[in-house]
C-alpha cells in the first residue's frame, strides 16, 4: 500500500466516523437511556460530565443544591490533580531508588579499595543519573 492509498483510507475513516457522529441525535440518545434505565447505576463517572438544569427558585432564593454540586464537582477536579501529582511524584521516587540500589550493589560488589575507586569515579554517577560524585575520606588517629 503505498502512501497517498493509505492517505486516502485515513480521510476515509475520518468521513465515516464524522457521519456516524452527525446521526446520534437527541432523540437517539433519549431512546437509548429509556431503553436502558440502568445506564447511569452502570457508568456513574458521566454523572460528574453532565450539567444538570438550573431551577428557578424566585428572586432572592438560592439554588444551594447547584451550588454544593459545583463544589462538590470543583473538589473533585482538584483531588484528581493532586492524584495525579502523587501518582507521579511517586513513579519518579522509585527511579530514585532503583538507582540507588543499583549504586550500592555496585559499591558493595567492588573487590578492592581500587574497584571501590573505580566504581566511584567511572560508574556511580552514570547509576545516579547526576552530574558529578564526591567522595571524602578521612584518615584515622592510628
Amino acid at each position: 500500500m503505498d502512501e497517498r492509498s493509505v492517505e486516502q483510507s485515513g480521510r476515509q475513516g475520518e468521513a465515516v466516523a464524522k457521519v456516524k457522529a452527525d446521526a446520534l441525535t437527541d432523540a437517539a440518545v433519549l431512546t437509548y437511556l429509556r431503553r436502558n434505565p440502568d445506564f447511569l447505576v452502570r457508568h456513574p463517572d458521566i454523572a460528574g460530565v453532565l450539567i444538570p438544569p438550573v431551577r428557578a427558585m424566585g428572586e432572592g432564593v438560592v439554588d444551594l443544591q447547584q451550588f454544593i454540586v459545583q463544589k462538590l464537582r470543583s473538589d473533585i477536579s482538584r483531588l484528581k490533580l493532586n492524584q495525579r501529582k502523587l501518582i507521579a511524584t511517586s513513579r519518579n521516587n522509585l527511579v530514585s531508588q532503583g538507582r540507588v540500589h543499583a549504586a550500592i550493589i555496585a559499591l558493595i560488589g567492588a573487590r578492592s579499595f581500587e574497584d571501590f575507586i573505580t566504581v566511584l569515579t567511572d560508574e556511580l554517577a552514570s547509576l545516579l543519573d547526576v552530574d558529578a560524585v564526591g567522595f571524602c575520606l578521612e584518615a584515622s588517629g592510628e
